[in-house]
């Protein structure tokens, strides 16, 4: 159906077709012949096909494509006896892919589901509309690019213009040229090439601006090079263009050159500000309903609060009346909401929020609770020093490759071991992978991961030391006569981070021979797990020992 009226085609098309030689293997029955869907149900009751069996295929086959399995392996669960049942005897919706982004930014892709900010999107676009060059500016965080992503460069789209977006990741220029025109000597030369082609107004869109004046800036000599060139292809008067420049507020000072080179005449400024609650509330409840699910109002009144007096926290905003919202808080806690989710529920409530901690476990406990439990300790500490390894001095990020990584931790970790690192980091959205120059690299998902990601870190690097100096002390209180042996908890803890033995062991070989202690760490702890062993022995002998005189 979705195929004959052009609508969107994507996997659930397949899956409807499976649902289909399902049916016909169950009943004979082609689910296209029946003019009532529930004819269906009530043949294969009367068939008697299990209630799972039963609801699966009409569930994979149901008319509305978002009522559908998102997923065949949802659908190969159900039908194993994997995934969640139902309780009843009526087909249940199946949870769709999640209309929240965690704390990846939204692309045009997800503009269907981009909510809240309209009035800045028309805002905005009329000033890019009346302007030749509009600079962006706001917090870390702010969803600057979300907005110019899955707002602005949609509306562009609906109204004919022909808008390229690219972030400094990349080299802007070189990255400018190569989507206007390929091989043209400079941005003015590829603007002028395309606009002829496309007849219609040309809109560019240059978003991170920070990273080219920040730690991670290519030089002098290329920012330079960028900012004469953009200059200069703003004051082309054969050219209808508009130029949309995003940077982070605490770096704007930094970009003072490129503004004087611009002229006050020719750009005009933009501050994307935090959400209002009222935009809030529309970016929960208008995706939610497009997954047909629904939201309390005992929830919604509840994350207002805690959403509110997160962003007074961070702002430092004494105004308790303020009901603004940071929208990576907002997209974090509706993300991990969904995800508690049973595909049986049919809207969020106040116990979803509480079984995941509320606002304070969603945002200080996020890394903690999905890295602490999934990652080996040697993993938790590579993932330890790959976040450490992503933050700059200056406390933003920058995107490294893998193979960086491999090299930068090559005197402590195995590759193994840093793959898991970073292939947990991923899932728990705390990295993305991005293309730059042609290679893939990681970086922390968002601005607002910076804290949350050294507290996180921080707490690792407190426990290593904690660790490493137990240790120490045994060390430095044994003889080779007599060695201060672990006790069993600090022998279970130490075997289970055996990267904290090398790491002292490793310090005692670059003391003078006099300063050293008289055994190594490696050393105790073999002594340790030795005595450990004899008292267990011994413990198990005497237990048979009992057992033997009482029978």
């Amino acid at each position: 159906k979705e195929q004959m009226e052009g609508g969107r085609v994507d996997e659930t098309v397949d899956i409807f077709a499976a649902g289909v030689c399902l049916v016909e293997m169950l009943s004979s029955l082609r689910p296209c012949d029946l003019t009532d869907p529930s004819q269906l149900d009530q043949e294969l009751q009367r068939l008697e096909v299990p209630l799972r069996i039963r609801n699966a295929a009409l569930e994979a086959v149901h008319e509305d494509p978002q009522r559908r399995f998102s997923t065949a392996q949802q659908f190969l669960e159900i039908l194993q006896g994997r995934g969640h049942e139902y309780s009843d005897e009526r087909a249940r919706r199946v949870r769709i892919k999640s209309p929240f982004r965690h704390l990846s930014p939204f692309t045009e892709a997800d503009a269907p589901l981009f909510f809240g900010r309209d009035e800045e999107i028309r805002t905005l676009f009329d000033k890019a509309l009346f302007s030749v060059c509009t600079l962006v500016t706001g917090a870390a965080g702010v969803g600057k690019t979300s907005l110019l992503q899955a707002g602005v460069m949609s509306y562009c789209n609906e109204m004919d213009i022909d808008v390229h977006y690219v972030s400094c990741q990349e080299p802007p220029l070189a990255a400018l040229i190569a989507k206007l025109s390929p091989g043209a000597e400079d941005l003015q030369i590829a603007c002028l090439r395309r606009y002829r082609l496309e007849k219609t107004r040309l809109c560019i869109v240059i978003d991170q601006l920070e990273l080219m004046y920040g730690e991670s800036s290519p030089g002098r000599e290329v920012v330079e090079e960028f900012e004469v060139q953009l200059a200069r292809v703003s004051r082309n008067d054969h050219l209808e263009l508009s130029i949309i420049l995003s940077i982070r507020d605490d770096s704007l000072a930094r970009a003072s050159e490129l503004r004087r080179r611009l002229g006050i005449s020719v750009y005009h400024e933009f501050q994307v500000l935090p959400m209002r609650w009222a935009e809030a509330r529309q970016a929960i409840v208008l995706p939610l309903r497009i997954a047909r699910l629904g939201v309390s109002e005992a929830l919604l009144e509840q994350l207002k609060s805690d959403l509110s007096a997160s962003h007074r926290e961070i702002s430092g905003s004494r105004n308790p009346g303020a009901t603004y919202v940071h929208p990576a808080h907002l997209e974090l806690a509706c993300s991990l909401l969904y995800d508690e989710l049973h595909p049986t529920d049919s809207e969020m409530n106040l116990s979803h929020y509480e079984r995941i901690g509320g606002i304070r476990g969603i945002l200080t406990g996020h890394l903690q609770r999905t890295l602490d439990d999934r990652l080996e300790p040697q993993e938790r500490a590579a993932a330890r020093r790959i976040i450490e390894s992503l933050i700059t001095p200056q406390r933003t990020r920058v995107a490294k490759s893998v193979d960086l990584l491999y090299r930068e931790l090559v005197d402590k970790f195995t590759p193994r071991q840093v793959d898991s690192a970073v292939q947990e980091l991923q899932q728990a959205r705390a990295l993305h992978t991005v293309q730059i120059g042609g290679q893939w690299r990681v970086e922390l998902a968002h601005d607002s991961l910076v804290e949350l990601a050294l507290d996180w870190a921080g707490r690792q690097d407190m426990e290593w030391r904690r660790q490493a100096d137990m240790i120490r002390l045994h060390l430095h209180q044994s003889t080779v006569a007599n060695p201060a042996l672990l006790t069993p908890r600090e022998l279970k803890k130490a075997l289970a981070n055996p990267a904290v033995i090398d790491e002292v062991d490793g310090e005692l070989e670059r003391l003078p021979g006099t300063q050293r202690p008289q055994i190594t760490a490696a050393k105790l702890v073999k002594l340790s797990r030795s005595r450990q062993r004899r008292r267990t022995l011994g413990y198990g002998g005497a237990v048979l020992l009992l057992v033997a005189i009482v029978t």
